[in-house]
Order: structure tokens, then C-alpha cells, then sequence
């Protein structure tokens, strides 16, 4: 039950980071209407510095994380298996989606 419980807990943060995201380019998106020259180049480059910065600092811990769940895991059959590859690769893809909408 625990890990079920971490890995929904890593999944809605990600999700909420994802959202943030979303929310930080329309706000771009709306900025860049209204202003022009260095100033939006300017925002636009913190911007993106910025959201990569939070996009890191949520993957590493969760990577370690996982590790460490994975030497917890209960060798057990009658106990449902997690499979944390999967569930690590879809995070991990999620994660370089968000960096390269950021880039785009």
C-alpha cells in the first residue's frame, strides 16, 4: 500500500508541475503580446531557466527515490509488483515532453 501511495503522491506532483507549466506559458504567451524587444527576450530566457531548474529539481529526488523503493520492495508473490521501470519511464518521458515545450 505504501508504494502504491508514493508513486500516486510522485504522479500528482508531477502533474501539478506539469500544470504550473502550462499556466507560466500562457502567461509568456500573453506577455509577449503586450511587450516587444530585449525586455520579452529577457523574461522569456528566465523564464524557461526557471521551469528547467524546477523540472530538475523535482526529477532527482524522485529518481533516488525510486532506487530506494526498489530495495524496499517485498519479495513476496502474494504481493501485487509495482513495475517502477515503467512507471520511471513514463515520468522520465513526461519530464523531457515539458523541457521541449519549454524550448519550442
Amino acid at each position: 500500500m505504501l508504494p502504491k501511495l508514493i508513486q500516486h503522491a510522485l504522479t500528482l506532483q508531477m502533474e501539478i508541475v506539469s500544470m504550473v507549466a502550462e499556466e507560466i506559458q500562457q502567461q509568456a504567451e500573453s506577455y509577449v503580446r503586450t511587450h516587444g524587444g530585449e525586455d520579452y527576450e529577457r523574461f522569456l530566457n528566465d523564464l524557461i531557466a526557471n521551469l528547467e531548474k524546477s523540472v530538475d529539481f523535482v526529477a532527482a529526488p524522485f529518481e533516488q527515490i525510486v532506487e530506494q523503493i526498489n530495495t524496499l520492495r517485498p519479495t513476496s508473490s502474494s504481493t501485487p509488483q509495482i513495475n517502477w521501470n515503467r512507471a520511471l519511464n513514463t515520468l522520465s518521458a513526461r519530464i523531457q515532453e515539458l523541457k521541449n515545450n519549454l524550448q519550442a
